[in-house]
This record gives C-alpha cells, structure tokens and sequence, in this order.
C-alpha cells in the first residue's frame, strides 16, 4: 500500500545528483525528490505516492590505515600527515527561504565546485561559504572554488521568476560555466499559486486568484506566499465544498476548481483559519 504523507509536511525540491542514493539500488540519483519533516526523503512530487527513499551520500572521509607502513609513513611525513587529518569534507547542503527572505521576493544562495572542473557543482551553506572565503583552514580551500547568486522567488516588475532567474544565471555563467546544471528549476522555491481553485468562503463560492501558503501545523491552505502574525483568511479547496454551497454555483466555478495546484509547498509555511494566523 502506498503511504500517504501530509502536503503540509512536504518540501518538493531537485537535486543534480551530487547529494542522494535510492536507498535500495545505492545508485546516485538526479531529479525532483521530496523532504519530508522528519528528515526523510522520497523520490517524485506525489505526496500520496512517494517513490524510492533516498538516502544522503555520506562525505569522503580523510582516514590514515594503522599498519606499521603508515605508521613509518606518518613519521617521514609528519606535517602532511597533521595538515590533512584536521581537514574536513566540504558539506553539501541546501538551505531554503526564510519569511524575510520572502518578504524581499529574493536570497542568496551559495555553492561549490572543483577548481579544475566546470562540472559536480553542488550548494553549501552561506557559514561554509564564509569559511572557504576566508581560507579557514578547517576546509582544503585551495581545492575549490566557491559563488553565490541572488535567487529569485516572487514576481515583481512584471517579469516572471522563471525569466529573472535565468538571465541571473546567464550572468554568473561568465565565470561558473555550466553552473545552471545545479540550478535547473528556475522556478524552485516559487510560492504555492492558485489560478482560482480555492474559494475564501467555506459557505460562498469566493474564488481565491494568487499565492497561497499551508499552515505549518494544521495543513490549511491561506491567502498570501508566507505566514504573517496578522490575521489573515483561510482557504477551502473549491473541488471539496459541498453541493448546497450558497453563493456563486459550483458549476460558475468548475473551470476554477479543475486548475492544478502545487502538490507541496517549498517555502515557509502558514496559519489557520477563517481569517486566522
């Protein structure tokens, strides 16, 4: 039986095939793939039919054997040997969008590629990011090179996101080529959107055009890209409402209701309620 998981408990996300393993073949894998809350993560962008479980690829490790050849070796080589046992891994890492960051319409985001190859990019974090920058000696610095980039997520000025991202993409390729092979979904991090599948009234057939979010702890969709402390409306999935709903008819709103909406949010989540928080 397939296990059905909350879309309030779901990030749909790509990966390049840089960070995950289908836990059953522990071949790599590249594609969309779902974060779930506890940690876990699934092939696909179907909540009620997730795919293979994924499982991170664990860093190479630095390691020295013990037997009497290595320990002669550590001797003759002593500083080599102390220099590289202290290094750690870079980590991969894939940090999301906070609310500022959405309340800006923008982030950062960082990343990370062999010196001598334009190829296996992957992201980090922005405290790695600082560290290579500075040279701190807890990463082999002198091994990589390291960028960021401003990612869009919200629409502004009348130019989509999808086409913000790519000439922003377009730009940072002068000097990262092929960096568009790890930013792929110029539309990932993209707020829910409804083209009028919900309606703000659970007793009339209000329909509801635009972003959306989904309560972080109760799962209802509301108005808005992102959660806010101030009292905003619940939304009802119009394809859900009963057929003695009063109002505007249920067959004005078919059209509506029949529009896609995104399986998952990728993005902060939100609040309750009829007009709730």
């Amino acid at each position: 039986m397939a296990r059905y998981i909350p879309k309030s408990k779901v990030s749909i996300l790509q990966t390049t095939g840089n960070e995950f393993i289908i836990a059953s073949t522990k071949q790599p894998y590249k594609g969309t793939y779902m974060e779930l809350s506890d940690g876990t993560f699934f092939v696909g962008n179907n909540p009620q039919n997730p795919g293979e479980e994924l499982l991170k690829k664990k860093p190479l490790s630095i390691s020295f054997g013990v037997s009497r050849n290595n320990s002669t070796y550590r001797k003759l080589r002593r500083p080599v040997h102390d220099n590289l046992s202290k290094i750690t891994p870079i980590p991969p890492s894939k940090p999301k969008p906070t609310t500022e960051d959405y309340k800006k319409g923008y982030f950062t985001r960082y990343f990370c590629v062999r010196a001598n190859e334009n190829k296996n990019y992957f992201e980090i974090n922005k405290e790695t990011y600082n560290l290579i920058l500075k040279q701190d000696p807890k990463y082999d610095f002198s091994l990589y090179k390291i960028g960021k980039i401003k990612w869009v997520i919200l629409e502004k000025n009348n130019q989509t996101i999808a086409s913000s991202n790519q000439n922003l993409l377009n730009l940072k390729s002068i000097d990262f080529p092929l960096i568009q092979a790890l930013f792929n979904n110029l539309e990932e991090h993209k707020p829910l959107y409804t083209e009028g599948g919900y309606s703000t009234s659970d007793t009339n057939v209000i329909p509801y055009t635009g972003y959306y979010h989904i309560h972080p702890e109760n799962g209802y969709a509301m108005e808005g890209p992102y959660h806010v402390s101030t009292k905003h409306r619940r939304l009802y999935l119009i394809s859900n409402l009963s057929n003695t709903t009063t109002g505007v008819s249920l067959s004005n709103t078919q059209q509506a209701s029949r529009t896609p909406t995104p399986t998952s949010p990728s993005g902060p989540t939100s609040s309750p309620g009829r007009g709730g928080y």
